[in-house]
């Protein structure tokens, strides 16, 4: 097709998000019934991948995709060593124990012991905040911490039948993999991470359109 991308006029994107939202004639309008807030939309990418596991992501809360848990979780446990095992992955926000029960979805009516990640104050850094790296912590303490639970979620998917959910939501098996791998730490990620990371920036370097 012949195709003409136009810019939009005044617009500054080194500003980041803008927790002073709504700004200027700005309103937030929900994407998806489960991106309630902005701050949602900002941990999607690292929360969005607890739809392929048994934990709740908080649906059936009034902050799903920001909490997450499941019964009998050891959440300050986790917490802890999330600030030891994982401390730069832990930078541009406030991670917390909290508890919640669920309207519906899973583990509904049950208490979940959980984790809420908050990006709602003076102490969120756009550039540090790392979703997916937090999340693919979490993943990891969880599987530590409780081996015993069956923590994915098996096919089907959306409209796949076979792959794994998470192997979906991730891009593949590697995530997976790590989480499972007892002797694979934050470096082992990192390193994969890095790679695909720096092959997108060279990617999309063509399409930045309001970079100055």
């Amino acid at each position: 097709i012949e195709l003409e991308v136009i810019t939009m006029a005044d617009y500054q994107i080194e500003g980041g998000p803008d927790f002073g939202w709504p700004h200027a004639s700005l309103s937030w309008v929900n994407p998806s019934p489960n991106m309630p807030r902005l701050s949602t939309a900002i941990q999607y990418a690292g929360t969005v991948l607890l739809e392929g596991t048994k934990l709740s992501e908080g649906r059936g809360t009034t902050r799903p995709l920001e909490i997450f848990g499941a019964p009998g979780l050891p959440a300050q446990l986790i917490a802890e060593n999330l600030k030891k095992d994982f401390l730069s992955w832990t930078k541009g926000c406030v991670v917390r124990p909290a508890y919640f029960e669920p309207t519906f979805h899973k583990f509904k009516g049950e208490l979940v012991s959980a984790l809420q990640i908050h990006v709602d104050g003076p102490f969120y850094n756009h550039s540090d905040f790392k979703p997916y790296r937090l999340v693919s912590a979490f993943l990891k303490l969880v599987r530590r911490s409780m081996p015993d639970f069956d923590l994915w979620l098996k096919p089907p998917y959306e409209y796949e039948r076979e792959k794994m959910p998470i192997d979906i939501l991730s891009g593949d098996d590697r995530l997976r993999l790590w989480v499972e791998d007892k002797s694979a730490d934050a470096k082992d990620l990192d390193k994969i991470l890095k790679f695909d990371e720096q092959s997108w920036a060279e990617e999309r370097r063509p399409f930045l359109l309001y970079q100055k």
